[in-house]
């Protein structure tokens, strides 16, 4: 009998490939049925391969099978929205909506590279959970997050220079910061200061648990459950009617627990430890909100997934979080200030093409966005992965 012969991945890559070419109806085959194919082939040279290995090879080499879609991303069949509410885009975008690949914004009109497409403000800004001791001590922006200069004011504009809480130790780094922190009070003080809005709703809360719930968010270190919490009581302060909770629920959802089924590899007990974490926040969370409203565990952990997928930098946006991915993306996002940003054309842009940013580090190589990107739950099958994946069989070949 011939010893085992364990192959390397180079081997194996080209080997799929040299299947693909000479029989097409390999791509039809679930990855157990493509290994059994394998190991019949070489069944003289007796290989020694795993269902787990194949699929991590075929995955660094950017090849897939059509079966692949319903193995890997189970979450994104779980997305839905609450609404389908869209904010008002700006001219020369527009959304569709398709049931296989969900939303995307479009350009109606001819963009040239470097035209600014459209300018957003978000919806929602989380400072990081690792600095809010900071924050409560003053040296960080209580609303954006950003060091609060405060040895330079007359070098700053006024708009620019700090404002200090006449309550706590808590400060703004420009006055834009302070008017866009609408909670802030509420959360820490449980006072409402005046405000010229009459539609802002009186936040009632319990600051004790509310505090007791930063802390918890600080010591796990877990930004999606904080920003998540900025985004309710955010909505509930703008009320259920509002452009505002239209929008926050005109985002994708996801139930928390569906994607980190799809993306971690935990077992049992992990699985558990994750879950203990979560139902600790959720007590606290609902403890704080109990006074004016009667929160969920599912729409606690709706409303976490919701926060993963759609944020950038801690920050929500309504009108970015309908822009899909691609790693050869046609717009950028040039930031004015801390929050505020502009998407600009990188190249020329034709009516009818769609807008694609990237959820990655273009810079990286290919293994390394498919990595970063199993964390979104989907494969990316751009012209740029397809490519590179090619010439990356032919060094390795």
């Amino acid at each position: 009998m011939v010893a085992e012969y364990t192959p390397g991945d180079r081997e194996v890559a080209g080997f799929v490939i040299s299947l693909l070419k000479s029989d097409p109806s390999v791509e039809n085959l679930n990855h157990q049925q493509l290994l059994d194919r394998i190991k019949e082939e070489k069944k003289e040279e007796n290989w020694s391969l795993s269902v787990k290995r194949l699929k991590k090879i075929m995955k660094d080499y950017n090849l897939f099978l059509k079966s692949a879609a319903k193995e890997f991303s189970p979450y994104s069949k779980h997305i839905f929205y609450k609404s389908d509410y869209v904010p008002t885009l700006g001219p020369g975008i527009r959304l569709v909506g398709t049931k296989k690949r969900g939303r995307g914004l479009y350009a109606s009109k001819k963009f040239n590279k470097g035209d600014v497409i459209w300018t957003e403000e978000p919806l929602v800004v989380a400072p990081d959970v690792e600095y809010l001791d900071i924050i409560r001590n003053g040296d960080m922006c209580r609303y954006c997050g950003k060091p609060v200069l405060k040895g330079v004011t007359s070098l700053l504009r006024k708009e620019d220079q700090y404002v200090q809480c006449n309550k706590c130790a808590a400060n703004w780094c420009s006055k834009s910061c302070r008017r866009s922190d609408l909670v802030h009070d509420e959360l820490v003080h449980g006072t409402r200061e005046p405000t010229k809005d009459k539609s802002l709703k009186h936040l009632n809360v319990s600051r004790f648990h509310w505090e007791l719930f930063e802390q918890f968010a600080n010591r796990n270190n877990w930004n999606a459950v904080y920003l998540y919490a900025l985004m309710l009581v955010n909505k509930l302060k703008h009320g259920k009617d509002s452009e505002f909770a239209k929008t926050i629920d005109g985002l994708a959802y996801v139930n928390q627990e569906k994607r980190q089924e799809s993306v971690l590899d935990l077992g049992s007990l992990g699985f558990e430890q994750l879950e203990q974490v979560w139902k600790e926040g959720y007590a606290l969370l609902k403890e704080a909100l109990k006074p004016s409203y009667n929160l969920s565990y599912e729409e606690y952990l709706n409303g976490i997934g919701c926060a993963n997928i759609n944020n950038i930098q801690l920050r929500i946006y309504g009108i970015y979080a309908m822009v899909n991915h691609n790693c050869d993306p046609n717009i950028e996002i040039v930031h004015n200030n801390w929050t505020t940003f502009k998407a600009v054309a990188k190249r020329d842009i034709e009516p009818n093409e769609e807008l694609y940013t990237t959820y990655v580090n273009p810079e990286d190589n290919l293994k390394e966005r498919q990595t970063s990107l199993y964390y979104w739950g989907f494969i990316c099958r751009c012209e740029r992965c397809k490519r590179e994946g090619v010439e990356n069989l032919k060094i390795s070949l």
